[in-house]
């Protein structure tokens, strides 16, 4: 598992965040991303965060409703700009 909220070391973003999680392949859907992100989500209210940021792989279904399952909302896509498994990806920015 990890998690990240930096979204950018510059002083003009200080109000946003970048979410990112892993879970371990053997303990995916079992809540334990959407516990965590709720918990992401309420500490970055805690602490002033206007906007969170997350960057998802286009290919990532479950990751992409969970986001929008608690009210991230998709804005754009980067075409190609990923690349593992051999192949280039899309990234979704919700």
């Amino acid at each position: 598992m990890g998690i990240s909220l930096l979204f950018s070391e510059k002083e003009g973003y200080f109000l946003t965040a970048e979410d990112s999680l892993y879970i371990h392949h053997l303990h995916r859907g079992k809540g334990i991303g959407k516990t965590l992100l709720k918990f992401l989500i309420e500490k970055a209210k805690e602490n002033k965060i206007k906007n969170i940021i997350a960057k998802i792989c286009a290919e990532n279904q479950p990751s992409l409703n969970l986001h929008k399952s608690l009210g991230f909302a998709e804005v754009g896509k980067l075409c190609q700009v990923g690349y593992k498994f051999g192949r280039y990806l899309d990234v979704v920015i919700l």
